[in-house]
């Protein structure tokens, strides 16, 4: 049973929250939007700029501060880092095609999920 039908069966259940819904990463459209929909269950996008990744502000580990958590996060490491920043200058030329920032991609995606149709 998916973690979205387990808690719907318990009572009260309004809204399911995920990990990193997000333009790079769109796992979360097929495996947990139908089935929250089915069920009548709102959807709560969580980190939909990449933990700040699609903000395109950081660009190198050197930027982050020896504390953040953000350092052992593996998107932000070697050969994830290069692959990463890819998508992210791919998301800020959609984002110059239409005069916004990366950041507006990344927020509106989220906004435009199938589950807001």
């Amino acid at each position: 049973m998916s973690a979205s039908r387990c808690s719907h069966a318990s009572p009260a259940r309004t809204a399911r929250r995920t990990l990193d819904f997000e333009c790079a990463r769109s796992s979360s459209e097929a495996e947990i939007l139908p089935t929250v929909r089915e069920l009548g269950i709102g959807f709560v996008p969580y980190s939909p700029l990449g933990r700040g990744f699609l903000t395109g502000a950081i660009r190198s580990l050197d930027q982050l501060d020896e504390s953040d958590f953000r350092r052992s996060n593996p998107r932000f490491a070697g050969d994830a880092l290069n692959a990463n920043l890819a998508i992210v200058d791919k998301v800020e030329a959609v984002a110059g095609e239409v005069g916004a920032v990366g950041a507006e991609v990344g927020d509106r995606y989220a906004d435009m999920s199938p589950l807001n149709r």
